[in-house]
């Protein structure tokens, strides 16, 4: 299977290609793509079409004393493009990310 302009692997270095070749190269060789649960709607959406944002949990119990426990906790979740959008994910991502290239 070829892609029309495709020039070789080599090309490729140090080039970062559209989102459909970009998904194209990460299933081509790997066969069939993994699919997760969107966190918002539940739809079942290929992993490399999704957008994962990690989301941070904390656990606590509700003592104010020296014994209080919190634990903190790190959430991987994937959404669905429309709940993505709808959600404003892809707003705060490019805003982190503005941030991160500051």
């Amino acid at each position: 299977m070829t892609v029309r302009g495709f020039r070789g692997w080599k090309a490729l270095q140090g080039f970062r290609p559209a989102n459909n070749l970009d998904r194209w190269l990460t299933v081509s060789t790997k066969g069939r793509e993994k699919l997760v649960n969107c966190a918002s709607c539940g739809r079942r959406v290929p992993r490399t079409k999704a957008v994962s944002y990690q989301r941070g949990v904390v656990y606590s119990t509700d003592l104010k004393t020296a014994d209080d426990i919190k634990v903190f906790e790190r959430r991987k979740e994937y959404y669905c493009p429309s709940c993505g959008k709808h959600r404003k994910i892809y707003d705060k991502k490019k805003k982190m990310m503005a941030r991160y290239n500051q």
